[in-house]
């Protein structure tokens, strides 16, 4: 079962979608979406312990381009900025 949060912001909305197991279906998810290859990955520090070598190696076999970022929740705002205007992944 998947649960999903919509996230309503005035710049830009999005859902979270929540389930278990769900960790090796976001590749085809993201594929199904047409979102493109360009991957920011977000976490905190307690979170990236338990699931961001996974996360990693999922999004690299998946070929797709990433950028993990471990930081603490307030800062994903500015960080999300700062990639959508970067030139780093390509």
């Amino acid at each position: 079962m998947t649960s999903v949060i919509n996230v309503n912001l005035p710049q830009q909305s999005y859902e979270i979608a929540i389930a278990s197991g769900s960790l090796e279906l976001l590749g085809q998810r993201m594929a199904d979406l047409k979102l493109g290859k360009k991957v920011l990955l977000v976490s905190n520090p307690t979170i990236f312990k338990h699931y961001g070598e996974k996360s990693i190696n999922l999004w690299k076999m998946l070929a797709f381009k990433l950028l993990a970022i471990v930081s603490q929740p307030e800062n994903a705002t500015k960080l999300l900025i700062l990639f959508k205007n970067s030139t780093i992944l390509p």
